[in-house]
């Protein structure tokens, strides 16, 4: 389940706003898998992607950015004050390994573009979205209808006569 993001996100971006000014470092780290399994004990969910997808003996990268140290690929830019403009966009729900019995975990999406104009732009663009994704679907589902009808036909007249019918049928509408 994804929810778009709404007014009560303004605190989180506050908050990347102070780390932004603070222009954090983003340190690559590469550790092997029992330093990775040491740092995330008190994390039973990278304790177990650790466990399961990084093979014995091997090593993974974590990266540090102020306090925070998590799993990733990266690359990242070379500090959070990179970032000049970042939003909020959405968040979503899902079951740990996609089986309800087990917890749900959330997730927040963040964007961030290089001024704020692309930003505003962008968001503009997601309202617009927004608002013509229904009539989008809608339209979307007629055309499977009608394309099932045309398919339907052809099956039971032939290409031709399946023709004929829909457009005498139209015609016949218009009327």
């Amino acid at each position: 389940m994804q929810l778009h993001c709404t007014i009560s996100d303004k605190p989180i971006e506050k908050e990347v706003q102070k780390i932004i000014k603070q222009k954090q470092k983003f340190e690559r780290m590469v550790v092997t898998k029992d330093e990775a399994l040491e740092m995330f004990a008190d994390n039973p969910f990278k304790a177990k992607i650790l466990s399961t997808k990084v093979p014995d003996g091997s090593r993974t990268t974590v990266y540090r950015c102020g306090d925070l140290i998590d799993l990733c690929r990266g690359p990242h830019v070379s500090h959070t004050g990179k970032v000049k403009a970042f939003a909020a966009s959405k968040h979503s729900a899902a079951y740990w390994l996609g089986d309800a019995e087990n917890d749900s975990l959330q997730r927040l999406y963040g964007i961030s573009f290089p001024d704020k104009k692309q930003l505003k732009a962008w968001q503009e663009m997601m309202e617009k979205v927004r608002h013509s994704s229904t009539q989008t679907l809608i339209c979307g589902v007629f055309f499977r209808c009608i394309e099932w009808y045309f398919v339907f036909l052809v099956a039971q007249l032939g290409v031709g006569l399946a023709l004929r019918n829909i457009c005498e049928s139209g015609r016949g509408r218009d009327r």
